[in-house]
């Protein structure tokens, strides 16, 4: 079957979806606007679409000999007026719509916009949030992120130092400032924390951001109990994390991430803050910890947590993450979910 993918960009989000889809046999394209960003490609080489001199996006649908009647579109965000010129290239084809953002959190014109797309093309909405709006939204199919969930936990070897890790981008949003404040309070109290900070920037803000917290590591001389990394690539970033003892997503109104899942994947509890559109993909104090978003107090407090814990305790939350990740978010999940979209 060909999956045909019409998006901003290729993300890391679709990295073991797209890999899982053509190791089983199927044709992925991936349509993109933008090729910017660091994301794994390694499976699929994204299609850059051109555009005409009114600004429309151009799609040479019979280049690709495409069969409509073995095939999927999924259009991302379609809330734009492009969505419309997709449709006109892919009439034919059975269409998905997909967003990252709970169908319940959306504004009331988006809300209209599922509601009229998947009545009025026959569609199905697609989206890793499980919001349990399906008594509005009928069409709405709950597809998690998935990775590869293939390491059992292992007992962690005495150490001098427990690492803590987050990634986000340079942005205001990911809540960088407010980690690096949250950790510094945490480490007057327990010396053993480190803090591993992988970021990424791809514009002048970004970089202004970038090097806001490079020189208030600097500046407080907190080099020897932060790692900072910028723009590494996808395996880099993975190594560093099955490095760690804990992950930490504290960014604000985060709509979805997968880093969750590939957190999961080694076997790293979780700390997320409340707001995050699928932090429900964390068991409050089985797989991780919910903090109140934006209270740094709460913050702390879930650091600690994991750093007040025995061995055995956290090796029983690291096989927790196991059992529940292998049932709820391993790639093995594809062929199953795939079956909704048909």
């Amino acid at each position: 079957m060909n999956f045909i993918f019409l998006a901003p960009r290729f993300h890391t989000n679709h990295f073991f979806l797209t890999k899982k889809l053509i190791l089983d046999g199927h044709k992925v394209f991936y349509f993109v606007e933008k090729t910017i960003g660091i994301s794994n490609k390694k499976y699929i080489n994204p299609i850059k679409i051109s555009y005409s001199k009114l600004g429309l996006p151009i799609i040479d649908v019979k280049n690709y000999n495409f069969n409509s009647s073995n095939s999927i579109v999924i259009i991302r965000d379609p809330f734009y007026f492009k969505t419309l010129i997709y449709l006109f290239y892919f009439k034919s084809y059975k269409k998905i719509f997909y967003s990252q953002v709970d169908a319940g959190r959306q504004t009331l014109f988006n809300k209209v916009v599922i509601i009229f797309y998947t009545n009025f093309f026959s569609a199905k909405w697609m989206t890793p949030v499980n919001s349990g709006n399906k008594k509005l939204f009928k069409k709405l199919i709950y597809f998690p992120f998935v990775a590869e969930i293939n390491n059992k936990p292992k007992k962690k070897l005495k150490s001098n130092t427990f690492k803590f890790i987050s990634i986000g981008k340079a942005q205001e949003r990911k809540n960088l400032f407010f980690l690096i404040n949250a950790f510094i309070k945490v480490y007057r109290q327990d010396k053993r924390s480190r803090l591993t900070l992988i970021t990424s920037y791809h514009d002048q803000q970004g970089l202004s951001i970038y090097n806001k917290i490079k020189s208030i590591i600097i500046k407080n001389r907190l080099s020897k109990i932060i790692d900072l990394y910028v723009n590494i690539p996808h395996k880099e970033s993975r190594q560093l994390i099955d490095r760690s003892d804990v992950f930490i997503l504290p960014a604000r109104n985060e709509i979805a991430s997968i880093s969750i899942i590939e957190a999961f994947s080694s076997n790293l509890p979780v700390i997320v803050a409340s707001d995050c559109g699928n932090a429900h993909y964390v068991k409050h104090l089985l797989t991780g910890y919910i903090f109140k978003s934006n209270d740094i107090d709460d913050l702390i407090n879930s650091m600690i947590f994991f750093l007040k814990l025995s061995s055995d305790h956290i090796y029983k939350i690291k096989t927790n993450i196991f059992s529940i990740s292998k049932t709820e978010f391993d790639v093995s999940r594809v062929p199953e979910l795939v079956k909704m979209l048909k």
